[in-house]
């Protein structure tokens, strides 16, 4: 995820600059995105970062029991490899308009 979700996190008094430091570092060194890191770290659970960004980008959440419920032909609109690359999945289509969930709103691929 994005400098501007860590930020968002320390204004909010979620995590402490020290934790993202920390959590950019271990990023750098081991590969993946400073939310992986923050995770891997013990410094925030998925939940409590997607209620987060749910929250501050004023987006709706879709919790795990949600995703389960997803018609199974939904998930066919958008391509498996697709998905698995961009982290999305296809909620509901409604008058040509595809809703989808996103793991990173602040992934600029996804538009």
């Amino acid at each position: 995820m994005s400098q501007k979700l860590g930020k968002h996190l320390v204004e909010k008094n979620v995590v402490s600059a020290d934790q993202i430091r920390a959590a950019n570092e271990n990023a750098v060194l081991h590969g993946g995105t400073l939310a992986e890191s923050l995770f891997e770290l013990g410094f925030i659970d998925d939940a409590a970062l997607a209620k987060f960004i749910s929250s501050d980008l004023d987006v709706g959440f879709v919790s795990d029991d949600l995703l389960g419920l997803i018609d199974p032909e939904m998930i066919q609109i958008i391509p498996a490899d697709i998905a698995d690359e961009l982290h999305v999945m296809p909620i509901e289509f409604s008058n040509g308009v595809l809703e989808i969930a996103v793991s990173d709103p602040f992934d600029q691929r996804i538009a």
